[in-house]
């Protein structure tokens, strides 16, 4: 008998690297797919099998001209959800500040709506070579998290990780 899919939603801006990390999760060598990947356009569904598990994982275009939508419709992908996955481009210090709102607008609407899954934060892009170098760039990521934990009511259980496709795909949880 077949297990009953798990649903995961898979957020964040554009190039945040939402699409590579599928990608990786699903076993694909990125650097043969470097011509295939494009961004997403509205929201893409693969259906993945990993060991046991199937996951239904929803891929949300993370363009500004789909993310207005995608706050529009968010309470319908809810619906049967098990987990959120946000990204955030650990590299794009620019764009820190609209990563947050767009994350800010996604636990109004999770707020609102009374739902209970699993919600991870993704520091994505936080390849190996960001740990060697003793820069400020530290200092903004601290900021960063400082700012998620603000943000996120203590009512939602969240972890916070750093994570890459730098290789093969790995995350640690660091809150």
């Amino acid at each position: 008998m077949e297990k009953e899919p798990k649903k995961i939603l898979i957020l964040g801006l554009d190039n945040c690297g939402k699409t590579s990390l599928i990608f990786s999760l699903m076993g694909k060598n990125l650097l043969s797919l470097l011509d295939e990947l494009t961004p997403t356009k509205g929201t893409e569904m693969r259906k993945v099998k990993i060991k046991e598990d199937i996951y239904i994982i929803l891929d949300f275009g993370g363009q500004e001209t789909y993310r207005k939508n995608h706050l529009e419709n968010l309470k319908h992908h809810l619906q049967g959800a098990n987990k959120i996955m946000y990204l955030i481009d650990v590299q794009d210090i620019d764009r820190y500040e609209l990563a947050l709102e767009f994350l800010r607008n996604i636990i109004q609407i999770i707020k609102r709506e009374n739902v209970s899954l699993k919600f991870s934060i993704l520091l994505h892009k936080y390849d190996p070579q960001l740990e060697e170098k003793k820069n400020d760039l530290g200092e903004k990521i601290i900021k960063l998290i400082g700012s998620i934990q603000e943000l996120i009511p203590s009512n939602i259980n969240y972890t916070i990780q750093k994570s890459t496709i730098f290789t093969v795909f790995q995350n640690t949880t660091i809150y």
